[in-house]
């Protein structure tokens, strides 16, 4: 026999075999996917960013926070009303 014999023809034709599976998987992947992105023209957009957090401000602090933008919120929607000519009465102290 050769140098390799019949393992050596073994192989070979394992290596052949490999080779061209993998060109028909290549080729099969091709067909069917289409190559193009159908999925994320289905999905819907990503939800806007949210405010990011401090990781630095404590529970209270965090809480006079709110309420100080809470207060303005309520700055801004009177102005707005009186802009309009509704009588406001103002909460008490």
């Amino acid at each position: 026999m050769s140098k390799g014999g019949l393992m050596g023809l073994l192989e070979r034709v394992l290596i052949y075999v490999n080779v061209a599976l993998g060109l028909a998987g290549v080729v099969l992947g091709l067909s069917v996917g289409g190559g193009n992105a159908e999925g994320a023209a289905r999905r819907p957009p990503p939800p806007p960013p949210e405010e990011k957090r401090d990781p630095n401000v404590t529970g209270v602090t965090a809480k006079v926070l709110a309420s100080k933008k809470r207060k303005e919120a309520m700055k801004e929607s009177i102005a707005k009303l009186r802009e309009k000519g509704k009588v406001i009465q103002e909460p008490s102290k």
